[in-house]
């Protein structure tokens, strides 16, 4: 017996992914705007590294994306 295909379900939390990594880079710029006027060198480095963090977070929502989006586009049979 074949395994139910999950593809709805995938694309869903891909759609997710794709709603959520302009708000991650829209974060990371707003903690970068906070440090920046931050006098506190300890308060802005945690700032600056929050905003990294996010980034990191983006970009490794961006990547799962593209992957699944290059896996799906592979399952496809030309005729």
């Amino acid at each position: 017996m074949n395994p139910p295909d999950r593809t709805w379900c995938a694309s869903a939390s891909i759609r997710s992914n794709v709603e959520r990594i302009p708000q991650y880079r829209k974060q990371a710029a707003q903690y970068r705007t906070f440090a920046a006027d931050e006098a506190v060198p300890l308060a802005r480095d945690c700032l600056l590294d929050m905003a990294r963090h996010l980034e990191q977070l983006a970009d490794d929502l961006e990547a799962r994306t593209r992957r699944f989006a290059v896996d799906q586009l592979a399952r496809i049979e030309v005729h």
